[in-house]
């Protein structure tokens, strides 16, 4: 019963409670940074080097930032259909206000 469950418990639907440690780290943003933040279903087929690299050279393209988080989203779903990787991906990407 969904009545006896207190905030934040990750039980599903067969009462099996998942093991789920989440992974967090605090950094300093400044006016104009720009944050991504992705599950492991990213980062499962793109390393972080891999990750800032394509980031990387859309900026260098002079592509605003929603087309670059849309172009990684497409590419991780493509690396996903080839690796046969079954995982769900997030990806949030947004920048800091100046």
């Amino acid at each position: 019963s969904t009545e006896n469950k207190h905030p934040g418990d990750l039980s599903d639907s067969n009462e099996r409670h998942m093991n789920i440690k989440p992974f967090y780290k605090a950094v300093q943003a400044h006016a104009g940074d720009v944050l991504l933040i992705c599950s492991d279903g990213v980062t499962d087929v793109m390393t972080d080097g891999e990750i800032a690299k394509f980031i990387h050279e859309r900026i260098l393209k002079d592509l605003i930032f929603g087309e670059i988080v849309e172009e990684l989203k497409e590419h991780v779903v493509e690396l996903m259909k080839n690796s046969h990787n079954g995982d769900n991906i997030v990806i949030v990407g947004f920048t800091v206000p100046k």
